[in-house]
């Protein structure tokens, strides 16, 4: 993405204690796009899939408030797209 000229921002949730933590990184960085994306096989994710879908829902109303195009990659958002595409999400990478 920097190659071609983007400016890009990583925040990673992976030990943050609140999803809404998200949102000073969206107000410092002001991103066009809001991009979650989760590897194929997370542990804690798998352990965790009710909480961390919530998670996931309340960040894209996060990032939909503060005028982002939310896209979403994961295995939970591959097997449910129609409910994240409720919550407000963008698009789904399949």
């Amino acid at each position: 993405m920097r190659e071609n000229g983007y400016e890009v921002s990583l925040f990673d949730t992976m030990f943050v204690q609140d999803p809404h933590e998200v949102i000073k990184e969206i107000k410092d960085n002001q991103p066009a796009f809001f991009v979650m994306y989760d590897d194929g096989f997370n542990y804690l994710t798998k352990m965790c899939l009710t909480n961390m879908r919530e998670a996931a829902f309340t960040m894209i109303r996060l990032a939909k408030q503060r005028g982002c195009t939310v896209i979403v990659s994961s295995s939970d958002s591959t097997d449910h797209y129609a409910q994240y595409i409720e919550r407000g999400a963008d698009f789904i990478i399949l």
